[in-house]
């Protein structure tokens, strides 16, 4: 078992190492390649005079740069700090500060002329992949700890009082064994991920689900730029499972841009939906539309996944059982 999410990708990096991992439809990156960009970040963060245990805090749309970035900060020893790119200049300032960050990355580029001038910025433009080739390969290896502090992450769950969560590499590793021991996403090769990578769900279910199952993940910047053919990329590239909200769930069903296909059972094998409440209602209609399966998936920001819905054995709007390593108690059985 390994110790962090930097090093399970260091071990697919060399046991499947030319496999897919991550793909913008652009570019396609390996295991291989990804590992090496993640390396080669580790030498930026050196030469920008980062030390292990500073606060890295990453405000970026969904894009390969955010996941460099968001593994580096973990093989670095820094701490990881994801900001919502929701956030106003103002918001983002009083997170920035909170956590006592080190130097924020960017990419959105008003944002980026505001905060430059209060704290280290470093801004993302569409060059920095290509200008992260130049560096090393030879990233040396701090020793991480299980206990040290991988991450914090703000969230406001299913309430609006935000509330800063303080991940572990032991936590993080954690979770993703604990989804990996459901078997729920063994069989499923090519995730489509458009939930915001900011979020703890796009990460958990795609990001660490594929990595440690050594699938692909196809990345979009968000669902709005794919609303009306979400089911022609399901189809052309042959995806088999997406994470949603209630929300999306039910713009697909009132689109009749995506209300045109009704059968994907051959390409689909799933799709998830989390985050807050899904209607007994509306999960039986996308089920009996698309002829899909549209599965609770529950988890807490602080431990990651608790329960998943069984395909199996399933009861409609029900969460499913918790898992094993959990123990769970009913404090008013009235709700």
């Amino acid at each position: 078992m390994v110790n962090n999410i930097s090093d399970l990708l260091e071990y697919q990096s060399k046991k499947i190492p030319l496999n897919s991992y991550l793909n913008d439809f652009n570019k396609s990156y390996s295991f291989q390649d990804f590992n090496s960009l993640v390396n080669k970040c580790c030498n930026l963060f050196q030469n920008l005079k980062l030390n292990k245990g500073d606060v890295i805090s990453i405000c970026l749309y969904n894009k390969v740069e955010f996941l460099i970035l968001y593994f580096s900060c973990i093989r670095f020893g820094a701490i990881f700090y994801l900001i919502s790119t929701n956030d106003s200049e103002i918001d983002i300032m009083k997170k920035l500060n909170f956590v006592n960050s080190k130097i924020i990355f960017i990419d959105n580029e008003n944002s980026y002329k505001q905060i430059k001038k209060k704290t280290n910025t470093f801004f993302i433009n569409k060059f920095f992949i290509d200008e992260l080739y130049n560096y090393e390969n030879n990233y040396k290896k701090q020793k991480i700890l299980d206990n040290d502090i991988a991450g914090y992450y703000s969230s406001s769950g299913t309430t609006n009082e935000s509330k800063t969560i303080c991940y572990t590499n032991k936590n993080m590793i954690s979770g993703i064994y604990t989804v990996y021991e459901s078997n729920l996403f063994k069989n499923v090769k090519k995730h489509l991920c458009f939930l915001p990578l900011f979020h703890t769900s796009a990460l958990r279910y795609s990001i660490k689900s594929s990595l440690i199952n050594g699938s692909e993940v196809f990345i979009v910047k968000n669902f709005w730029s794919i609303k009306d053919k979400i089911w022609n990329i399901v189809k052309d590239f042959n995806i088999n499972f997406f994470q949603m909200v209630p929300s999306i769930v039910n713009i697909i069903l009132k689109n009749p841009n995506t209300n045109k296909i009704t059968n994907l059972s051959n390409n689909i094998h799933f799709c998830g939906c989390g985050s807050s409440f899904l209607p007994k209602e509306q999960q039986e209609e996308f089920e009996n539309k698309f002829n899909v399966k549209l599965l609770n998936l529950y988890g807490l920001s602080e431990i990651g996944a608790s329960h998943f819905e069984d395909p199996l054995k399933r009861k409609i709007g029900s969460i499913g059982k918790p898992f094993k390593r959990y123990d769970v108690k009913i404090l008013n059985s009235k709700y």
